[in-house]
């Protein structure tokens, strides 16, 4: 901790600046060499103590690994995980809400598409107030795909479907098709596994 402290004294007298390289050479997926560039970036704060004490806690008291040595690991890199860059200025992806000058990082963006799976086959381009039955899931129970423009569909909604807040008295989306995908969300959350191109 006296080390960012030391750090933040020394660049506010001018005696130093923020300087970062790899640890050694890094190649990126299309064979190019990466270089570190000094961007304007978002983090997820995953040093906060309250978050690592209830993830390590799930690790060793509930969540069930083939070895032990692998629930060793999980330990370890939780231990050392703080600051996670979260977003970038240029590429494909998703922009961030409340920046829309940065993208949402693609490891960050596929935690986030790992939560819309679990409902995104009852979303289609067509009729969000139909009534009709058709395409039902089997985790939702009756009713059919929804059209969904999400720059309509307000955050309270969203947080209803995936944080278990409660439900807004005026909504968008119907309250019957808001439980329904919240119910499938639940089914179907936490997706137990999902693997990158490379992996």
């Amino acid at each position: 901790d006296v080390k960012n402290l030391i750090r933040d004294q020394f660049i506010a007298e001018n005696l130093a600046y923020d300087f970062s390289e790899p640890e050694s050479k890094v190649i990126s997926r299309t064979g190019d060499t990466c270089v570190v560039a000094l961007t304007d970036q978002w983090y997820l704060n995953y040093g906060e103590k309250k978050w690592k004490a209830q993830v390590e806690q799930h690790i060793r008291q509930e969540m069930e690994f083939f070895s032990s040595d692998t629930r060793g690991r999980f330990l370890s890199d939780i231990d050392w995980l703080e600051d996670w860059g979260c977003s970038r200025s240029f590429g494909l992806g998703t922009k961030l809400p409340w920046d829309e000058t940065q993208v949402i990082e693609s490891l960050s963006d596929s935690s986030i598409y790992m939560s819309f799976y679990a409902i995104a086959h009852l979303v289609s381009s067509s009729s969000l107030l139909n009534d009709g039955d058709e395409g039902a899931s089997a985790g939702a129970g009756a009713g059919g795909k929804i059209d969904i423009d999400p720059h309509l569909v307000p955050d309270e909604e969203w947080d209803y479907i995936f944080l278990d807040a409660r439900m807004p008295d005026q909504t968008v989306i119907p309250q019957e098709r808001l439980k329904m995908m919240r119910t499938e969300f639940r089914f179907w959350y936490p997706v137990d596994l999902r693997l990158s191109g490379k992996d």
